[in-house]
């Protein structure tokens, strides 16, 4: 039993040794961005920033909203890789499914057909190898999350999402 009077149960264990740092980075993913920087950021990849009385609107429901960071994977880059996501009536559909859908799947299903529940964990393992390969720098082919979907009977349905591990390349 611990000594009491002198302190001694107070006293929290600490590493010894080159696990005394875990780990050292930025909490917030570069993805990640304040939500009162959104309506700005929105207006412009969508050179609509000429709308004042709209953006206003949508700044207060943004402020409203209660949510405080707002995490968008779809970066500028992106949008500027692929123009028509933001082009007002333009066929960008196409464009979203083309980025979506990898090879993976496609490999996995041809080659093994639909194993049901196990073809999830074939198609991680294909992406894995295939990045190893490419020297991605993830192992989601250089996509830093994926998502998950598996349907089941009736209206069942699992999703997962997935957040990729760096390789080092």
């Amino acid at each position: 039993m611990a000594n009491i009077g002198n302190g001694a149960a107070y006293r929290h264990p600490r590493a010894v040794g080159p696990a005394t740092v875990l780990a050292i980075g930025k909490a917030t993913p570069p993805t990640a961005f304040p939500q009162s920087e959104y309506p700005d950021f929105f207006f412009d990849i969508t050179n609509s920033s000429h709308k004042t009385e709209l953006k206003a609107k949508f700044a207060r429901i943004c402020k409203n909203s209660g949510i405080n960071k707002r995490y968008f994977h779809c970066t500028e880059d992106i949008l500027r890789a692929n123009p028509s996501m933001c082009t007002y009536l333009e066929p960008s559909l196409d464009v979203r499914q083309d980025i979506a859908i990898r090879e993976a799947t496609r490999d996995v299903l041809y080659n093994y057909g639909n194993m049901s529940g196990a073809s999830v964990l074939f198609v991680l393992d294909h992406m894995r190898r295939r990045s190893a390969e490419k020297k991605s720098t993830t192992t989601g082919e250089g996509c830093d999350w994926g998502l998950v979907v598996g349907f089941g009977p009736g209206l069942t349905i699992e999703v997962s999402v997935l957040k990729a591990i760096a390789t080092g390349h």
